[in-house]
């Protein structure tokens, strides 16, 4: 049977894929305006995008969702050569924390809803 996936995973795994399109457009961009030459524009591009695809299949461990936070901060960077990176940097590190937040506090509200139904469970077998 396949593991389930946490809310976490998800949502990050989503916001990823998202970013793994930008992250080659940019790669693009950089090398059709001439800041970066065409290598090291598609090596630098390919590099973020393996990043960012090992960090998706990392996120069940809590160093995968740090990962992703380095993912966000390189994207941020790669706005020195193309400044329009800034902006998307932004945005995409925003979606990431919203995210991740979300997620990991959706997964404390379950968990405690599953706390309170044991122990009403329990609780109810104990009068029987």
């Amino acid at each position: 049977m396949r593991r389930q996936r946490t809310p976490v995973e998800s949502v990050a795994s989503i916001v990823l894929a998202f970013e793994v399109v930008v992250i080659g457009l940019g790669a693009l961009a950089a090398w059709a305006l001439g800041s970066v030459a065409m290598a090291p524009a598609f090596i630098a591009g390919a590099s973020l995008v393996v990043l960012a695809a090992i960090t998706v299949l990392t996120l069940r461990y809590p160093f995968g969702v740090w990962l992703g936070w380095a993912v966000q901060a390189l994207v941020i960077v790669s706005g020195i050569w193309v400044h329009m990176m800034f902006a998307v940097g932004i945005v995409f590190i925003a979606l990431w924390a919203y995210a991740v937040i979300s997620a990991e506090r959706a997964m404390r509200m379950r968990a405690e809803q599953e706390s309170q139904f044991n122990d009403h469970v329990s609780g109810t077998e104990h009068h029987q």
